[in-house]
């Protein structure tokens, strides 16, 4: 059984230059200030971003604590 579909939509101006903006959300440094839900991001390799990085993450979701790591493809 599956319930109704949802689609939500939020938008946001903000009064910076675009690539600044990019810059900031494509950080991995910065994820625990605009994502609630990431508690924690470690990098798992070295860092800058780059194909073949690794980013650990902790996340609280749903009222449970998992983590996950993600790799730049």
């Amino acid at each position: 059984m599956s319930g109704p579909s949802v689609d939500v939509t939020v938008e946001r101006t903000l009064p910076q230059p675009r690539d600044r903006v990019a810059a900031y959300a494509a950080d991995p440094e910065f994820e625990t200030t605009w994502y609630a839900n990431i508690q924690v991001v470690d990098w798992v390799s070295n860092p800058p971003l780059a194909v073949g990085t690794r980013i650990r993450r902790v996340a609280h979701f749903l009222g449970r604590r998992f983590g996950y790591t993600y790799e730049v493809t």
